[in-house]
């Protein structure tokens, strides 16, 4: 037997696998005209080339009921978080006597960090020195006063920081109760975590 033979032998008789002998084989005729003749007239369009694109992100957006809602919804969110971060920040800044004062807190390691600013202002000099006196308060969560520390420095127009640090035992707020000049005002901010 030589190859010839071989290949004669493999054209006469074709072997289709997966049916056994006594089967007749299935054969499948694909027709891609066939097909698309009987889909929606959507999909013949795709096909076509003649999809038209509808107008836009917008239209898409208000196009249904459910759609209208979630940008009706996403629309109340970014109202909420611009309110909030115009007037909620509030807290952490004020004036006391002219002098623009401002809190910060922050937790690093073990402890809680906080520091009130007194910002630069022509209203004072180095003859005119007032004394401001800061309280600070740092509280738990149930708003229970962990501990007070009170700090003092002469404001003379220039940048003045008044800090301190105390041991983090789960303290979510630093208050600080500043005075100067017969003045008093409160300042709060959470502790940041970052």
């Amino acid at each position: 037997m030589n190859i010839d033979d071989v290949e004669k032998r493999k054209s006469e008789t074709p072997i289709i696998e997966g049916f056994a002998d006594d089967e007749e084989p299935v054969i499948f005729h694909y027709s891609r005209e066939h097909r698309i003749q009987s889909a929606p007239k959507i999909v013949q369009d795709y096909y076509n080339g003649n999809m038209s694109m509808g107008g836009g992100i917008f239209r898409c957006l208000v196009k249904t009921r459910a759609s209208r809602m979630l940008l009706a919804a996403i629309a109340v969110m970014v109202f909420f978080i611009i309110f909030y971060g115009l007037f909620a920040s509030g807290s952490a800044n004020n004036t006391l006597a002219g002098i623009p004062v401002s809190l910060a807190a922050f937790s690093f390691e073990d402890s809680i960090y906080a520091s009130v600013k007194c910002a630069q202002t022509d209203i004072f000099s180095e003859q005119n020195q007032i004394v401001i006196s800061v309280e600070f308060r740092f509280l738990t969560d149930g708003e229970n006063i962990f501990s007070e520390i009170k700090e003092e420095g002469i404001y003379s127009g220039k940048e003045l920081f008044l800090r301190t640090t105390t041991i983090d035992y789960d303290i979510f707020t630093v208050e600080a109760i500043i005075t100067a000049n017969g003045e008093q005002i409160i300042l709060d901010v959470p502790v940041s975590r970052n």
